[in-house]
């Protein structure tokens, strides 16, 4: 037993103190050992490598408390399993000044504080070095914490106090929950805001929602990045891919037509399709291969699917005429969307097209205007593909001094004609016309006005013919003449008219008694003789030479298939 000083009896025999739990040790008053108790002697680096005294660095902690009359004091001791920290504790002393002391191994709760005062320097370093903006708003939905760094260009003692939803850019935030001021958990979500400069930022949000004591919502908090660029850059991407579909669907459709009229009508289909439209119009200009056209006329090459009328078509065309050669310009007429922009080939405009889009539907965006410009460059080929074609074709058609049709074109033209004709009760007329005494002018006057001749004759035609006739050159002198729809009155009443105005010629006459003069034979076609071309084109003929035969300058009708001459 030991008596204190204060009244206090101890036990501290040898045994008493290997039975208790606790580390415990009683030392004299030069901190050296007097007794160690076995869980003293088994803790980690408080006794000596003996294990028969105190280690020097826990005797010297106890030393200066002694010295300093301290009731504890704390040791921090290097061991081969890592640092370990105790808690001594220093009863009063007995008369012999031996003193009981108690040790605590405190080395987790200090692990832990550590830990915690470590993790929470770095989670502040972090924060301060990183790309993601650290917030938290209070139960008004106003920010109440932002990193030191700020957000997007905003200082934090501009953004202190500021509601959340001040910052999202309402065109484009249609969500019904804030995410600065969220009621549910919320991962990667994107809302776009305005920046400090005014510019518009995406930014992609994690949060969590705060609760009180009483599950009553009292904040949020987060941390958000700014994703502007990668999201702009995803958009140029998937845009890139819908032009690489609308272009690669034209290509393919342009593959599988000859006809530079079929691409045309392909590409309005692809271009409606592709771009969710409900209808699109290609127009081409008149007048397409001229170098330089100042103010060119625009006329429809085809249409596909629902579109609206010619005169909202046509104002759009003119506005952007006004815009410039590059631009895209969009209006909202009645029930429909409508936006266009001019087709390019070189440096000319040869085109334009005009996309439709039903009211009721989102208007075309951005993006979409993109691609139309996009599109523009390839149909702008096509139409100039269209446009040679043509040229091509009229070549091919076109007597090449006179600009009338050649042989080729009237006679294919006029079996077409011939078959609508035999399906109905209409009539029609057949004239040949041929140049009296032409070969006298050529071996006089030369070919030069031979050639005027020729042209001035295929102008008398054109002049006294309506457009739904047709007039060609055979070769040579000789001439035709289509008149649709007509009997035989209509058509001796054109060649009486023929006939007066050829007096004009007569001053190319070679001599007085060569002059140059009509001789025009008749056909009449009526379907009810069920004639074929071959008899009725010789019918015309036919005539025209005997007029030739009775003496030139005047006209003859044929007679009708299976009628007797009078």
């Amino acid at each position: 037993m030991l008596d204190t000083t204060e009244g206090i009896t101890f036990d501290i025999s040898q045994e008493a103190l290997d039975a208790h739990g606790q580390p415990c040790a009683v030392i004299d008053a030069t901190a050296a050992a007097v007794m160690l108790g076995r869980a003293f002697r088994d803790a980690d680096g408080l006794t000596d490598d003996a294990g028969l005294g105190l280690a020097p660095a826990v005797q010297a902690a106890l030393g200066e408390a002694l010295a300093a009359a301290a009731p504890a004091t704390r040791v921090m001791l290097d061991t081969d399993a890592g640092k370990r920290v105790y808690d001594l504790f220093l009863l009063p002393p007995d008369r012999r000044g031996h003193r009981l002391v108690l040790a605590s191994d405190r080395t987790m709760d200090s692990g832990l504080r550590n830990a915690l005062t470590e993790s929470r320097a770095r989670y502040k370093d972090l924060v301060e070095i990183s790309s993601e903006h650290a917030w938290e708003v209070d139960a008004d939905g106003a920010f109440s914490f932002v990193a030191p760094q700020g957000l997007l260009g905003y200082a934090p003692r501009r953004v202190i106090g500021l509601p959340a939803g001040e910052l999202l850019d309402p065109e484009r935030h249609t969500d019904p929950i804030n995410p600065f001021a969220t009621p549910v958990p919320l991962e990667g979500r994107d809302v776009w805001v305005r920046a400090g400069d005014g510019s518009l930022c995406c930014l992609e949000v994690t949060a969590v929602p705060l609760f009180d004591a009483d599950n009553r919502w009292a904040g949020a908090r987060g941390v958000c990045r700014d994703v502007t660029e990668q999201r702009r850059r995803e958009q140029e991407m998937a845009e890139a891919r819908a032009r690489e579909r609308v272009f690669g669907r034209i290509v393919r459709l342009f593959q599988r037509e000859v006809k530079p009229e079929n691409m045309i009508r392909a590409a309005a289909s692809a271009i409606t399709h592709g771009m969710a439209a409900t209808g699109c119009q290609i127009f081409g200009i008149a007048a397409p291969l001229a170098k330089v056209v100042q103010h060119p006329t625009f006329q429809q090459e085809t249409a596909f699917g629902r579109i609206g009328s010619d005169r909202d078509a046509d104002r759009l065309i003119a506005a952007l005429e006004s815009a410039g050669r590059d631009a895209v310009v969009g209006d909202l007429v009645g029930d429909r969307h409508l936006i266009g922009t001019l087709c390019m080939h070189g440096d000319r405009i040869n085109g334009a097209i005009v996309v439709w889009r039903e009211a009721d539907r989102p208007d075309f965006g951005q993006a979409e205007r993109r691609l139309l410009a996009g599109i523009a460059g390839t149909v702008g080929v096509a139409l100039e593909q269209l446009y040679s074609h043509r040229v091509l074709v009229e070549v091919s058609r076109t007597d090449g001094l006179t600009g009338l049709l050649n042989r080729r074109a009237f006679y294919e033209d006029m079996q077409r004609r011939v078959r609508r004709l035999a399906r109905g009760e209409r009539k029609a007329a057949l004239m040949y016309v041929d140049l009296d005494n032409f070969k006298a002018v050529n071996d006089t006057w030369g070919h030069e006005t031979g050639d005027k001749v020729l042209r001035d004759v295929a102008d008398l035609l054109r002049a006294n013919t309506r457009s739904t006739d047709m007039v060609a050159r055979l070769g040579g002198d000789e001439f035709a003449v289509w008149l649709d729809d007509a009997d035989e009155t209509v058509a001796v009443k054109r060649a009486e008219v023929f006939l007066a105005a050829s007096a004009i010629l007569k001053q190319h006459s070679a001599r007085p008694d060569l002059p140059l003069m009509l001789s025009i034979g008749i056909a009449v076609y009526d379907p009810v003789n069920r004639e074929d071309m071959n008899e009725f084109v010789s019918r015309a003929d036919g005539a025209m030479y005997a007029i030739k035969r009775k003496g030139k300058g005047s006209y003859a009708v044929a007679r009708q298939p299976g009628r007797r001459a009078p």
